[in-house]
């Protein structure tokens, strides 16, 4: 590790602690000092509670509205050193807040905090800055309240663009540190997307490995995983982990799909978008199971026209298999999955519910 890169993380994490410790320091010293105030200004003066608070606070606030004030020697006395006092002590915890939260920005921005997001989509590796933007937005399209978190070991800083972005934390640390999981909250976490640590290179998918076995024994069980295989050759160092695979050169099969088929990568590209029209989704068949594919084609047809639902079955997923135009005659059986083309919000359950108590 780089010693400068290791000594200017140390300062930053200890500026952190100085900036926090300032700023309880400043709340202490402003409770202790308003009830002590409050309790004497009672006491000397023979008022109750309320009236001992409103003045309290009309003191250290400086706005001093004048419809009480202290009438006894020891009372104006108290009020002269704690009124003074407040003064300085409520500007110290204004500043001390202040570069607190610059503090904690600046700390959000160099991955020195750790992943308070709950349900969050966790990316191991930066890959660029136009994917994360896209990433966002297709995503933030169905799930407007979405929460990213982005570790990797070489980034220094999150870039301007992503900076300033609420919903994006940052997590630097080294991915065979089992701190930088645990920091990650993966536990809590809704899903994980690794990227090749090296783009284009196939050897990466050895590091991309790596990351998927740590990352398979830190995430909860419904967290999905997810990995970007470069080479489809090394698809071998992943068939014991629950990870799904999607290919790096998933542009190419498009290219050569729209050389052969005009308009062809087109839909597929519409299909996939978020913002863009119908989506794929997977669904679990409950009481279509025992349906042949002709038969739930035409009850989803039929169905869909009566409560005026476009939807289209694409594909029959069994296990790992993904059968796309399976046979009529295939039949739908327990533990299979069903990919259909509908819209955003569309809800199966409800819609199989209608649509097998017409049979």
């Amino acid at each position: 590790m780089n010693i400068f890169l290791f000594l200017g993380r140390l300062r930053r994490r200890m500026v952190m602690t100085a900036s926090k410790a300032a700023l309880l320091r400043s709340v202490f010293l402003l409770t202790i000092g308003f009830i002590f105030h409050m309790i004497c200004y009672r006491i000397f003066e023979q008022v109750d509670w309320l009236t001992s608070m409103w003045v309290t606070w009309a003191t250290f606030s400086t706005v001093g509205y004048g419809d009480v004030s202290a009438g006894t020697l020891y009372g104006r006395l108290t009020t002269i050193v704690v009124g003074t006092a407040g003064i300085a002590v409520l500007a110290s915890f204004f500043t001390a807040f202040v570069e607190h939260k610059i503090t904690q920005r600046d700390q959000r921005r160099f991955g020195l905090m750790d992943n308070k997001f709950k349900q969050a989509y966790v990316i191991f590796n930066f890959p660029n800055v136009f994917q994360i933007q896209m990433l966002l937005q297709e995503i933030g399209h169905v799930e407007p309240e979405a929460k990213f978190c982005i570790v990797d070991g070489r980034l220094n800083e999150l870039p301007p663009e992503l900076a300033n972005q609420e919903n994006i934390c940052f997590v630097k640390g080294r991915i065979l540190d089992q701190a930088t999981y645990k920091r990650a909250n993966l536990t809590a976490s809704k899903a994980v997307i690794v990227f090749p640590v090296e783009p284009s290179v196939p050897d990466s998918d050895a590091t991309t490995q790596t990351i998927v076995d740590l990352v398979e024994r830190f995430a909860g069980k419904q967290t999905r995983i997810i990995h970007i295989l470069v080479d489809p050759s090394n698809g071998f160092l992943f068939e014991n982990f629950r990870s799904v695979p999607i290919q790096e050169s998933f542009e190419l099969f498009a290219v050569v799909q729209e050389c052969q088929d005009p308009f062809s990568s087109l839909v597929a590209e519409r299909m996939l978008r978020n913002t863009e029209g119908a989506n794929p989704h997977t669904v679990i068949p409950v009481k279509s199971v025992g349906l042949t594919w002709a038969q739930l084609q035409l009850q989803v047809i039929e169905t869909g026209a009566r409560l005026g639902i476009n939807l289209n079955p694409l594909a029959l997923i069994r296990g790992k298999e993904i059968r796309t135009c399976p046979d009529f005659s295939e039949t739908i059986k327990t533990g299979d999955k069903l990919s259909i083309l509908a819209h955003h919000g569309f809800d199966w359950e409800k819609f199989e519910a209608e649509m097998t108590s017409k049979t």
